[in-house]
Protein backbone atom coordinates (compact mmCIF):
# COMPACT_ATOMS: atom_id res chain seq x y z
CA UNK A 1 0.00 0.00 0.00
CA UNK A 2 1.38 3.58 -0.90
CA UNK A 3 1.93 6.16 1.80
CA UNK A 4 1.32 9.77 0.05
CA UNK A 5 3.29 12.85 1.54
CA UNK A 6 2.55 16.63 0.49
CA UNK A 7 5.19 18.76 1.04
CA UNK A 8 4.54 21.78 -0.64
CA UNK A 9 3.85 23.98 2.18
CA UNK A 10 6.86 22.73 4.64
CA UNK A 11 9.85 24.88 4.42
CA UNK A 12 12.90 23.43 2.79
CA UNK A 13 14.60 21.79 5.35
CA UNK A 14 11.26 20.45 6.67
CA UNK A 15 10.51 18.98 3.70
CA UNK A 16 13.97 16.63 3.94
CA UNK A 17 13.10 15.99 7.90
CA UNK A 18 9.79 14.65 7.03
CA UNK A 19 10.46 12.61 3.49
CA UNK A 20 13.60 11.26 5.67
CA UNK A 21 10.90 10.16 8.74
CA UNK A 22 8.78 8.94 6.82
CA UNK A 23 11.15 6.87 4.22
CA UNK A 24 12.58 5.23 7.24
CA UNK A 25 9.19 3.39 7.88
CA UNK A 26 8.81 2.19 4.82
CA UNK A 27 8.91 -1.58 3.97
CA UNK A 28 11.21 -3.10 1.45
CA UNK A 29 9.01 -2.59 -1.65
CA UNK A 30 6.59 -0.13 -0.16
CA UNK A 31 6.38 3.11 -2.27
CA UNK A 32 5.70 6.39 -0.63
CA UNK A 33 3.73 9.66 -3.04
CA UNK A 34 5.56 12.66 -2.35
CA UNK A 35 3.85 15.53 -3.33
CA UNK A 36 5.83 19.04 -3.77
CA UNK A 37 6.19 22.52 -5.45
CA UNK A 38 10.19 22.40 -6.28
CA UNK A 39 11.83 20.88 -8.94
CA UNK A 40 12.47 17.01 -7.06
CA UNK A 41 16.23 16.82 -8.52
CA UNK A 42 17.13 19.16 -5.41
CA UNK A 43 15.59 17.40 -2.61
CA UNK A 44 16.47 14.04 -4.17
CA UNK A 45 19.92 15.44 -4.46
CA UNK A 46 20.05 16.15 -0.38
CA UNK A 47 17.66 12.66 -0.09
CA UNK A 48 20.45 11.04 -1.62
CA UNK A 49 23.06 11.88 0.89
CA UNK A 50 21.69 9.55 3.37
CA UNK A 51 20.05 7.06 1.40
CA UNK A 52 21.41 6.21 -1.90
CA UNK A 53 21.32 2.76 -3.06
CA UNK A 54 18.45 2.05 -1.22
CA UNK A 55 15.68 3.55 -2.82
CA UNK A 56 14.32 4.68 -6.56
CA UNK A 57 12.67 7.71 -7.38
CA UNK A 58 10.59 8.13 -10.70
CA UNK A 59 8.78 11.97 -11.13
CA UNK A 60 5.39 10.83 -12.54
CA UNK A 61 3.74 14.13 -13.46
CA UNK A 62 3.85 17.51 -13.14
CA UNK A 63 0.33 19.06 -12.29
CA UNK A 64 1.24 23.04 -12.42
CA UNK A 65 2.54 24.02 -9.99
CA UNK A 66 3.17 20.35 -8.14
CA UNK A 67 5.11 17.65 -8.86
CA UNK A 68 4.14 13.88 -8.51
CA UNK A 69 7.13 11.28 -7.50
CA UNK A 70 7.01 7.95 -6.37
CA UNK A 71 10.02 6.73 -4.14
CA UNK A 72 10.46 3.26 -3.66
CA UNK A 73 12.38 1.28 -0.74
CA UNK A 74 14.13 -1.09 -2.18
CA UNK A 75 16.00 -2.35 0.81
CA UNK A 76 15.45 -3.26 4.57
CA UNK A 77 17.59 -0.50 5.39
CA UNK A 78 20.30 2.09 4.16
CA UNK A 79 22.87 0.03 2.17
CA UNK A 80 26.88 0.04 3.39
CA UNK A 81 28.89 2.33 0.84
CA UNK A 82 32.02 4.22 0.18
CA UNK A 83 31.96 7.93 1.43
CA UNK A 84 35.16 9.02 0.19
CA UNK A 85 39.17 8.28 0.54
CA UNK A 86 41.22 9.69 3.59
CA UNK A 87 44.46 9.61 2.09
CA UNK A 88 43.17 12.07 -0.62
CA UNK A 89 41.57 13.90 2.26
CA UNK A 90 44.33 14.10 4.52
CA UNK A 91 46.83 15.29 1.21
CA UNK A 92 44.21 18.09 0.05
CA UNK A 93 43.61 19.28 3.54
CA UNK A 94 47.69 19.91 3.54
CA UNK A 95 46.88 23.04 1.57
CA UNK A 96 43.47 23.78 3.76
CA UNK A 97 43.19 26.54 6.47
CA UNK A 98 42.92 24.62 10.11
CA UNK A 99 39.79 22.67 11.04
CA UNK A 100 37.29 20.09 9.57
CA UNK A 101 38.03 19.05 6.82
CA UNK A 102 36.01 16.44 6.37
CA UNK A 103 33.08 14.91 8.07
CA UNK A 104 30.17 12.05 8.04
CA UNK A 105 26.89 13.97 6.76
CA UNK A 106 23.76 11.27 6.01
CA UNK A 107 21.33 12.58 9.45
CA UNK A 108 20.00 9.39 9.87
CA UNK A 109 23.51 8.01 11.35
CA UNK A 110 24.78 7.05 14.98
CA UNK A 111 28.38 8.02 14.78
CA UNK A 112 30.11 11.69 14.24
CA UNK A 113 33.46 11.57 12.45
CA UNK A 114 35.60 14.22 11.00
CA UNK A 115 38.94 15.14 9.39
CA UNK A 116 40.69 17.24 11.01
CA UNK A 117 43.87 19.73 10.15
CA UNK A 118 45.94 21.34 12.20
CA UNK A 119 49.04 23.41 10.42
CA UNK A 120 52.27 23.61 10.82
CA UNK A 121 52.76 24.26 14.76
CA UNK A 122 49.21 24.61 15.01
CA UNK A 123 47.84 23.37 18.54
CA UNK A 124 44.20 22.35 20.16
CA UNK A 125 44.63 23.90 23.98
CA UNK A 126 44.01 21.95 27.04
CA UNK A 127 40.57 21.15 27.39
CA UNK A 128 38.31 18.03 28.89
CA UNK A 129 36.54 16.07 26.45
CA UNK A 130 32.59 14.93 25.96
CA UNK A 131 30.97 12.22 27.69
CA UNK A 132 32.08 10.25 24.79
CA UNK A 133 35.02 7.57 23.78
CA UNK A 134 36.70 8.74 20.72
CA UNK A 135 38.64 7.13 18.13
CA UNK A 136 41.76 9.12 16.59
CA UNK A 137 43.71 7.90 13.88
CA UNK A 138 46.46 9.69 12.60
CA UNK A 139 46.20 10.04 8.77
CA UNK A 140 49.16 12.44 7.95
CA UNK A 141 52.12 14.47 9.69
CA UNK A 142 53.30 14.36 13.30
CA UNK A 143 52.44 15.66 16.24
CA UNK A 144 51.89 15.20 20.15
CA UNK A 145 48.68 13.99 22.70
CA UNK A 146 48.85 16.07 25.98
CA UNK A 147 47.25 14.16 29.07
CA UNK A 148 47.39 14.45 32.59
CA UNK A 149 50.30 12.21 32.69
CA UNK A 150 52.52 13.52 30.21
CA UNK A 151 52.87 13.85 26.30
CA UNK A 152 52.58 10.87 23.70
CA UNK A 153 53.95 11.30 20.51
CA UNK A 154 51.55 10.70 17.41
CA UNK A 155 52.90 9.83 14.09
CA UNK A 156 51.20 8.46 10.91
CA UNK A 157 49.24 5.23 11.65
CA UNK A 158 48.86 6.35 15.20
CA UNK A 159 45.82 4.72 16.76
CA UNK A 160 44.62 6.61 20.01
CA UNK A 161 41.67 5.92 22.31
CA UNK A 162 40.30 9.23 24.28
CA UNK A 163 38.72 8.15 26.53
CA UNK A 164 35.30 10.19 27.58
CA UNK A 165 35.67 13.37 29.89
CA UNK A 166 39.51 12.94 29.74
CA UNK A 167 42.00 16.15 29.69
CA UNK A 168 43.56 16.63 26.07
CA UNK A 169 45.53 19.04 24.00
CA UNK A 170 47.11 18.31 20.43
CA UNK A 171 49.98 19.99 18.58
CA UNK A 172 51.58 19.22 15.35
CA UNK A 173 55.11 19.38 14.24
CA UNK A 174 56.78 21.60 11.68
CA UNK A 175 54.68 18.95 8.97
CA UNK A 176 50.97 19.63 10.37
CA UNK A 177 48.69 16.88 11.74
CA UNK A 178 45.80 15.44 9.95
CA UNK A 179 43.91 12.84 11.48
CA UNK A 180 40.46 10.98 11.94
CA UNK A 181 38.20 10.95 14.57
CA UNK A 182 35.12 8.85 15.06
CA UNK A 183 32.98 8.45 17.99
CA UNK A 184 29.13 8.23 18.87
CA UNK A 185 26.81 10.90 17.59
CA UNK A 186 26.14 13.49 20.00
CA UNK A 187 22.62 14.57 20.72
CA UNK A 188 21.79 17.99 19.13
CA UNK A 189 20.02 20.39 21.49
CA UNK A 190 16.16 20.28 21.97
CA UNK A 191 13.59 22.79 23.21
CA UNK A 192 11.73 21.31 25.91
CA UNK A 193 10.08 22.94 29.29
CA UNK A 194 11.53 23.90 32.34
CA UNK A 195 10.52 21.17 34.85
CA UNK A 196 8.13 22.74 37.28
CA UNK A 197 9.27 22.57 40.88
CA UNK A 198 6.92 21.72 43.90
Amino acid sequence: MNVELDVHLLSPADKLEELNRQFLDLTRGQTLVLIDDEDPSVLQAQFDVDHVGSYSWTTLERTSPLHLIHITRLTAADVPRVLGNAQLVAAEAQTSPAGVVWKLQPRQRQLDANIVRLPAHGAIDSHLGGDLDVLLVVLDGAGTLTTETGDIELTAGSLAWLPRRSLRAFSADAAGLTYFTVHQRRQGLTIGRRPTTA
